[in-house]
């Protein structure tokens, strides 16, 4: 009997993040026979570009895409808007069993479905969504007080009520269980994985490549940053690491691969500023560009909400070969760098920041690295992870 699935994602699938972290899970859980429908919300831009390659895969992995519009002005009300165009567009879908919630917004109507028609409810929650927005300074006006409060409110009936929640790391699981009375048997835990036929293994030719068009010569040492800048992501962090970096490194550049067109750096002295360089890519570029580097870097704000944060850019870096850098404890990374130290390290200070700098070993082995990546990232164990769950509340329905 094969599992039926709505699933409800508030990232778009013409998006690189929907496409990477949404889609690539999908093609392969409808490989292992389940039935899914999937409703996203696009951004007109790039759904103009990227809607009929979707809709390929779509047909091609015989998932049935729902795409509506995405709304962002003025805030809250047109993300109200939003969850009550999700809720019509649902209203009248009855071909599934398990409504898979992706984030927090999906999870408003995959709450009401699981009250009213009875739908099992998956509560995927992609880390604390409401602290990340409070600290990020998205919601740090005192006017956004009472919209905290009632996601935090919201955040725990999620917790209470669904069949099975997803936490990316175990530290995550160990605050819901801890603080908010969470079911440990009804709790999984798996990190954002990696499309590793995108992220490919190192590969020296097109490390050389990038390189020369870059014009960086092969014995300049690259640091690699790679994702959002902004908000949970201040700069000031990434150029005072560099600072100390260029100390060591003293012929090392600092490539930034990121969607933001228009990078506003801080006043920065010529020499320093003459040392970066910034890219805004398509996502299947990224990974050549991870390859011409010599070591990662992977950073947010300080806060609460690290505890259930997993980077995406951990995976990918070691997939192509990069040893990383982590400030401080985000998730569960500090647990993978002590078991393997040759591959990178975590830091808190900038002392110890500098006593490991001191011992960092750039000639790492490339391959057993990407073999750790795969135990720890691939996509295929996400995809198992997911089916599994899929499962176990099938069994439990029929019993």
């Amino acid at each position: 009997m094969s599992r039926r699935v709505l699933f409800l994602s508030y990232d778009g699938m013409t998006d690189a993040l929907g496409e990477s972290q949404v889609l690539s899970y999908l093609t392969g859980l409808s490989k292992k026979g389940n039935q899914i429908t999937l409703i996203s919300f696009e951004k007109p831009a790039a759904f103009s570009i990227n809607k009929n390659r979707i809709e390929r895969i779509c047909v091609e992995s015989k998932i049935k895409w729902v795409h509506l519009k995405y709304t962002s002005r003025p805030p809250i009300v047109s993300t109200l808007y939003d969850i009550y165009r999700l809720k019509k567009a649902v209203e009248d879908i009855d071909s599934f069993d398990i409504v898979h919630c992706r984030g927090y917004i999906t999870s408003f109507v995959g709450l009401w479905l699981k009250r009213v028609k009875n739908k099992q409810m998956i509560f995927d929650m992609r880390g604390f969504w409401a602290d990340e927005k409070l600290e990020s300074g998205n919601w740090s006006s005192f006017v956004f007080k009472p919209v905290y409060q009632y996601f935090k409110k919201k955040e725990q009936a999620f917790f209470k009520e669904a069949d099975f929640t997803v936490s990316l790391t175990e530290m995550g699981k160990k605050e819901i269980v801890s603080n908010y009375e969470g079911n440990p048997n009804k709790i999984g835990t798996i990190p954002t994985c990696v499309n590793q036929e995108i992220f490919s293994e190192f590969d020296l030719k097109k490390r050389l490549e990038i390189r020369k068009n870059l014009e960086i010569g092969t014995n300049g040492v690259v640091l690699v940053y790679s994702g959002s800048i902004g908000a949970n992501y201040d700069i000031n962090i990434l150029l005072d690491f560099f600072k100390i970096f260029v100390t060591k490194y003293k012929n090392s550049r600092l490539l930034i691969l990121s969607k933001v067109v228009e990078m506003n750096f801080p006043e920065l002295n010529p020499k320093l500023s003459s040392k970066i360089i910034h890219k805004s890519l398509p996502y299947h570029e990224v990974p050549s560009y991870l390859m011409a580097a010599d070591v990662g870097f992977t950073f947010y704000n300080d806060g609460y909400s690290l505890i259930g944060r997993y980077p995406t850019k951990f995976g990918e870096y070691w997939s192509c070969g990069l040893p990383i850098i982590v400030r401080k404890e985000i998730g569960d990374t500090r647990m993978l760098l002590d078991e393997f130290p040759e591959f990178g390290f975590y830091y808190f200070s900038k002392n110890e920041l500098q006593e490991k700098l001191s011992k960092l070993n750039l000639e790492v082995n490339k391959t057993k690295m990407r073999k750790v990546a795969t135990s720890e990232f691939s996509l295929s164990r996400g995809v198992d992870f997911y089916n599994s769950v899929y499962s176990k509340l099938q069994d439990l329905k029929s019993d």
